[in-house]
């Protein structure tokens, strides 16, 4: 596992992100008042390396990405950030030998070979409390004029960004969209003025995610956490395995739960005993990922049956996968 990643963040909400694998889980406050700032020390963990171990255990191949330019579709004039396709790209080259960035969108003899189709959604700047700011990057605070720049330089006291992107994935050797893997999610930033602090919050449609960088790291690196939750999800829709597991707090994707749970009990012995390896790995229990049933192993699978009211034996049953698949 390579090195985490190390930040100093503050916490506006409740925190969702989780370990897995061998990773120590961060530890995290649950704060009701919103206008306290309490700074914690934590670990964020790049999702980006853990989606690689996903879709070498799941798929068993690599996946084949191009990345067309993300469009503006706001209509906004201000500075939107403008490396955004950059950072997109970045995330999917993060990812690891499992993931496959190509720079043109010649797919012959390519496998699992699929467009990244991308826009921003949504771009406003948003005023408070007796702060007026618009889209452009531009706002009045009393009598004053004040402009910033994407990077997160912003001389008023307080601002609220809120950014969205898509991305609508299509086949690359068809050229058709694909059903049921578009990603929409939108990121809300808020500068407080009590330390120059960003903090930031993520919902949309596999994640929600709340969380806060100190102004060091700024609106970019709020941004790049949008973009890498995004990509985890839009690959996990393509590829079929359980995205939602990278964070604790997850929101489950029940067609793929379907789809993995039925192909489940078309495996041969030695896959399904990987694939709950794996996953139990993932929900914190100390075992190392095999194709043979070892007694660590058959211990993991009875103490976790025993936590969740199922039957405590080394039994590979379609409920039990069920149980693992999900948060």
């Amino acid at each position: 596992m390579k090195k985490i990643a190390k930040l100093s963040v503050v916490v506006l909400s409740t925190l969702i992100l989780g370990g897995c694998m061998a990773e120590p889980k961060p530890e995290f406050t649950n704060k009701e008042d919103t206008k306290r700032i309490d700074k914690i020390k934590t670990e964020y963990s790049n999702v980006l390396e853990r989606t690689n171990t996903m879709i070498q255990v799941f798929n068993s191949e690599p996946m084949n990405i191009y990345v067309d330019t993300i469009e503006n579709k706001t209509g906004a004039r201000g500075k939107l950030p403008a490396d955004i396709t950059d950072i997109v790209k970045n995330s999917f080259n993060n990812i690891g030998d499992f993931v496959t960035l190509i720079y043109n969108d010649n797919s012959e003899g390519l496998k699992n070979a699929y467009t990244i189709n991308g826009a921003i959604t949504q771009y406003d700047v948003i005023s408070s409390k007796d702060k007026g700011v618009n889209a452009a990057g531009t706002g009045t605070v009393g009598k004053r004029h004040n402009r910033w720049d994407a990077d997160g330089s912003v001389d008023s006291e307080e601002q609220t960004i809120k950014l969205g992107i898509m991305f609508n994935p299509s086949d690359m050797h068809k050229g058709n969209y694909i059903a049921k893997t578009s990603t929409r999610n939108t990121i809300t930033i808020e500068k407080k003025s009590s330390a120059n602090e960003f903090a930031f919050s993520i919902l949309g449609s596999g994640f929600g995610f709340n969380n806060a960088v100190t102004k060091s790291q700024g609106i970019h690196a709020s941004i790049t956490v949008l973009v890498e939750l995004s990509v985890a999800e839009v690959l996990g829709k393509l590829g079929k395995f359980p995205y939602w597991l990278l964070l604790n707090g997850g929101k489950p994707n029940r067609d793929i739960i379907n789809y993995l749970s039925h192909s489940f009990l078309q495996e041969p012995l030695n896959r399904k005993i990987q694939l709950v390896s794996y996953l139990l790995a993932l929900h914190g229990k100390n075992v190392q990922i095999t194709r043979i049933m070892t007694d660590d192993l058959k211990r993991a699978i009875i103490e976790y049956k025993s936590e969740h009211g199922l039957p405590a034996d080394d039994t590979l049953s379609k409920k039990f996968y069920i149980s693992l698949l999900n948060p």
